[in-house]
């Protein structure tokens, strides 16, 4: 889905896995990230395990385009993006493997 803020991607997102019966997973950006939680480590691809052990399970990741747009590692700060775009990219090709 695109549109500017505000527009209603993450309500259509949401209503159509109702209509679909999926669950609905909003994948805030920091989840791309490494974090620790009670004092353990965790990254993205330990989310997308979890979220791939559901059957029917639809994600939506807000400006995708922006996350996933092609950096510069000189200008770019966080260049750990780069991990998580190939993450992204190898989940990508699994799932559309496993759908054909």
């Amino acid at each position: 889905m695109y549109g500017p803020p505000g527009s209603g991607k993450i309500f259509w997102a949401n209503k159509i896995a109702e209509i679909i019966g999926y669950k609905f997973k909003e994948v805030k950006k920091h989840y791309l990230g490494t974090s620790f939680v009670d004092g353990n480590r965790t990254n993205f691809n330990d989310f997308l395990v979890t979220m791939m052990q559901d059957d029917k399970v639809l994600m939506f990741l807000e400006d995708f385009d922006e996350i996933m747009m092609a950096r510069k590692a000189e200008n770019n700060v966080a260049s750990c993006n780069l991990e998580t775009q190939e993450i992204i990219l190898h989940y990508i090709g699994k799932f559309e493997q496993e759908n054909c």
